[in-house]
């Protein structure tokens, strides 16, 4: 995997548009890893304990962060003697055979991972279909909280252990006493970095009303700062998820909140699935954007 940086951070470029800063912090990541992996498997030992209660593993991974989460998801359950059912992301084909040809071509068995596609129409019927299946005894799940709502309900029926990661709504507090040009620069990566789809994105700051004017003027500076140009405005994954966002400032907005003014024109180099950072001040419970 480290040998392929390059080849790998394309195919995260042409199916998620993730830059080279994102690239190569999910390349790191998961090459640390997997190092960190292989030096936690000694004997056997836990393998062979393992492999007599699960024997087929089922990972359903998300497209946002493909190699860590979709190596991470596996790995464990490979190395410990298990037979692993990848499904990938339907919107990052290219990113989850990689992750299947680099172990490949490392010298994994034919058979231990199987790499498993479909279209979105049929997200939902294969699934299920997955997690209901006799030979599958475990579950892992990275994704959404409404579909591992469902994900789990269905495991529970089949009485199947379930390990899942989902969204969040995470927030940063920003005290009088704060270093603000730090914590608006840290505040900035952590909202907008691979376009704010990351499960654990900056969504909501919380700063202390002393301070708040200034804050606000130091992040909308870091944003124009990193996000200025046509090639650096954010790109999300789907058009669908652009509409989604721009409802979401739609609704807030006529509820009563403000779009903090970066750019002057705030909506230059938008595309369908280009958005710019956006800032949205006064934001209240009763407002869509807020859970």
């Amino acid at each position: 995997m480290d040998r392929r940086r390059a080849e790998l951070g394309e195919y995260m470029h042409h199916e998620i548009s993730a830059n080279k800063f994102y690239q190569d912090f999910i390349l790191r990541v998961t090459i640390e890893g997997l190092r960190d992996t292989a030096g936690r498997i000694a004997g056997a030992i836990t393998g062979a304990t393992l492999e007599s209660i699960y024997q087929v593993v089922l990972r359903i991974a998300p497209w946002n962060a493909p190699y860590n989460l979709g190596l991470r998801s596996v790995l464990f359950a490979l190395a410990t003697g298990n037979t692993t059912i990848l499904k990938g992301s339907e919107y990052i084909p290219r990113c989850y055979w990689a992750i299947y040809d680099v172990l490949r071509e490392a010298g994994l068995p034919d058979g231990y991972l199987n790499l498993l596609f479909h279209s979105p129409a049929e997200a939902a019927s294969t699934i299920d279909s997955l997690v209901s299946h006799l030979l599958v005894k475990k579950i892992n799940f990275t994704g959404s909280t409404g579909v591992g709502r469902i994900i789990s309900a269905t495991a529970g029926k089949h009485l199947k252990p379930i390990l899942m990661e989902l969204g969040g709504k995470a927030s940063a507090i920003v005290l009088k006493d704060a270093d603000l040009e730090q914590a608006a620069r840290h505040c900035v990566q952590g909202a907008f970095l691979n376009a704010g789809q990351i499960c654990m994105s900056t969504e909501r700051i919380i700063v202390h009303e002393s301070i708040a004017s200034e804050f606000q003027d130091l992040l909308s500076h870091v944003i124009r700062k990193n996000f200025g140009t046509a090639y650096d405005t954010p790109a999300v994954v789907t058009s669908a998820s652009a509409s989604r966002n721009r409802d979401l400032i739609s609704d807030a907005i006529s509820k009563g909140a403000y779009q903090v003014k970066i750019f002057g024109d705030e909506y230059a180099h938008e595309t369908e699935t280009k958005i710019r950072p956006v800032v949205l001040g006064n934001v209240k419970k009763n407002m869509d954007i807020y859970s």
